[in-house]
């Protein structure tokens, strides 16, 4: 048995919760899912875990809003050179509608940033949980690794 690591499974624990998919999570990380629910269970039994996994956590959401934000001060940039630089108002609008589907994740996770299901307890999983292959996951990001949309 190997010696438990609160930094990574807190971070790891942070990973499962925000995407849903515990089975993902855990084979991606080369641990079980019972482990993940152990985890989960140590949650409640141990304040500086509990901590860390909230550290993680707030770190990701922190992120996620900054992201969100460069996305859309990019969007815009591009907007405003595409309205000074073309006549072809298709390009405008997809740009626009590319705009309004951030705009609408931003409301979607609220204005402090995603809030990822912490409702799940340390006990057995309900049967349909998220945690079948392909579900949950990763959301899509309009603007692509840098930020910017196309």
């Amino acid at each position: 048995m190997s010696e438990f690591n609160a930094e990574r499974a807190a971070q790891i624990l942070a990973e499962a919760a925000i995407s849903g998919n515990d089975r993902k999570t855990a084979k991606r990380h080369g641990v079980s899912d019972r482990t993940l629910r152990g985890w989960r269970h140590r949650l409640l039994e141990d304040p500086h875990f509990a901590a860390l996994f909230q550290e993680r956590i707030d770190e990701v959401e922190l992120s996620w809003r900054a992201d969100l934000v460069r996305t859309m001060r990019s969007g815009l940039r591009r907007a405003r050179k595409l309205l000074a630089e073309t006549d072809d108002l298709d390009k405008v609008t997809n740009l626009v509608d590319k705009l309004g589907g951030v705009g609408t994740a931003r409301e979607a996770l609220g204005v402090d940033g995603p809030r990822p299901d912490r409702s799940r307890q340390p006990a057995a999983e309900a049967p349909g949980s998220a945690d079948a292959e392909g579900e949950g996951g990763e959301a899509s990001d309009p603007g692509g690794p840098e930020g910017g949309l196309q």
